[in-house]
């Protein structure tokens, strides 16, 4: 039976060893890889409507400006430049009987919940200060989460493709946040007559404030966490400078942050294309639910591509198809929802990609940081990383609701649009993101670590971790 993970500080703690040098390189167990994924799935959850809902909900029944959530949403992504770097630092530098990474999961979790509660179901007056307030409250607790997570997940192993199965599990159950919740949304609407913007993200909302203590805690609980403690001497300046000049990783990180504006782009406007162009928004919830359902059932193909041609490999194939696929829904019109339902499908699954490929890969990079400076800074690269997802996905949404607001688009769900403003829309939605797709390919074509380059950095670190605790215990009185 699995036991809850014991919070006593290992016998190696003091060792000058990081974390990503002595983590286990045999297969983790399934139930570890399950019970670390179950976070994933209220995040999701949550994430989903945010980006899907507010926009409409916000701007078509509160009133607030298009040009103004644009730039409420810009200013809430620039808070980010602060504060992930510094939750990062802190999280890599945190020494605790708990372990470094529990802590600030712990602490991001309610922050978040209350958040979502302001957010999701206003009760009182809304204007901009309300809406840019809660904003960023969400987006501190987000990284207080999300970051020390994903270093965790990390850690967990240090096999190449162990990584790319602990985050393709992770990545599925946040697509299965995805289908639940739309599950949800359309028995909801078809079953009930309960819809529109401000009701989904009141019943999104009541789902996810009562799964996260609950998840978030089971996985606390019973998924170790490192308790290994490195004292840092590359000073902060330091670090962001050498973190830049890893090749690879400079590399990955602008593909997915170009590739991530596609996925940006399409969420933000998916509703309005759907209702506008297609002319049927009750379809919005049923098409989205199959786009989750593609991406999770696809995901075991992917992850079985990635072990063959390689994790970058698998991204770009990936890549490939979603630039294919997006460049139809140019062409479709009032009524065409069944040509756009293939579409859908094939697109969803390439996107499924984007939810293992990256994640899996910036682990790897954090191992050819850690060989070259010697410390274990796994949260400062994933706090830029969850810098550079969240900086896309607030700039692509920016600059997407910004255009069609520039050509008049009237985002009320039933307003009269003319020609210009719908097409400015499929621009928008469908050529642009197709664009974005294909320079991301262009940049990550020649990603250099591949699993033979990875074993061997794994095989020098474990030397060196070697050659470190013999001088210890050698020098030790």
């Amino acid at each position: 039976m699995l036991q809850p993970t014991a919070p006593a500080i290992s016998a190696e703690a003091d060792a000058p060893a990081s974390a990503a040098a002595t983590a286990t390189t045999a297969q983790v167990p399934l139930a570890i890889k399950l019970l670390y994924s179950l976070p994933q799935l209220p995040l999701t959850m949550a994430v989903i409507p945010m980006v899907m809902f507010m926009p409409q909900f916000y701007t078509g029944q509160l009133g607030i400006r298009l040009s103004d959530f644009a730039n409420i949403l810009l200013i809430a992504s620039i808070f980010d430049i602060v504060t992930d770097p510094i939750i990062g630092y802190l999280s890599d530098k945190t020494k605790s009987r708990f372990g470094r990474r529990r802590p600030w999961i712990l602490a991001g979790t309610p922050l978040i919940m209350l958040s979502l509660y302001q957010l999701f179901m206003p009760s009182g007056p809304v204007d901009n200060w309300y809406l840019l307030g809660w904003l960023l409250a969400l987006r501190l607790g987000w990284t207080m989460l999300q970051i020390p997570y994903f270093a965790w997940g990390a850690e967990i192993s240090s096999d190449f493709n162990e990584r790319s199965s602990i985050t393709g599990w992770r990545a599925a159950f946040g697509i299965l946040g995805a289908v639940s919740i739309q599950v949800v949304l359309v028995l909801a609407l078809f079953g009930f007559d309960f819809g529109g913007s401000g009701n989904a993200l009141w019943l999104v909302g009541l789902i996810v404030i009562g799964l996260m203590p609950l998840c978030v805690g089971v996985a606390a609980w019973f998924v170790p966490d490192s308790q290994t403690f490195t004292p840092s001497v590359i000073p902060v300046m330091r670090g962001l400078e050498l973190m830049w000049r890893n090749g690879p990783f400079r590399r990955i990180i602008s593909a997915f942050m170009i590739g991530n504006m596609s996925y940006a782009i399409n969420m933000q406007l998916f509703l309005f294309y759907v209702a506008a162009v297609i002319g049927d928004p009750k379809a919005f919830v049923w098409l989205l639910l199959v786009a989750n359902l593609a991406a999770i059932l696809s995901m075991p193909f992917w992850i079985g591509l990635s072990r063959r041609v390689g994790k970058h490999r698998a991204w770009i194939a990936g890549f490939a198809v979603i630039a294919f696929t997006g460049l139809f829904y140019f062409f479709l019109g009032e009524g065409d929802i069944w040509w756009m339902l293939p579409m859908i499908i094939i697109g969803s699954a390439g996107s499924a990609t984007f939810e293992a490929m990256p994640a899996s890969m910036n682990a790897d990079i954090i191992d050819l940081d850690t060989l070259r400076t010697g410390e274990d800074r796994a949260a400062w690269f994933f706090s830029a990383w969850q810098f550079a997802t969240k900086t896309s996905m607030a700039l692509a949404g920016w600059l997407a609701l910004q255009a069609v607001g520039w050509f008049g688009f009237n985002p009320a769900i039933g307003a009269e649009n003319g020609p210009s403003q719908l097409l400015a829309l499929k621009v928008v939605y469908a050529l642009v993101p197709s664009v974005c797709i294909l320079i991301a390919m262009r940049i990550a074509w020649n990603y250099p670590i591949t699993e033979a380059r990875h074993r061997r950095l794994r095989e020098n670190l474990a030397r060196r971790t070697q050659r470190r605790l013999a001088a210890a215990r050698a020098n030790a009185p």
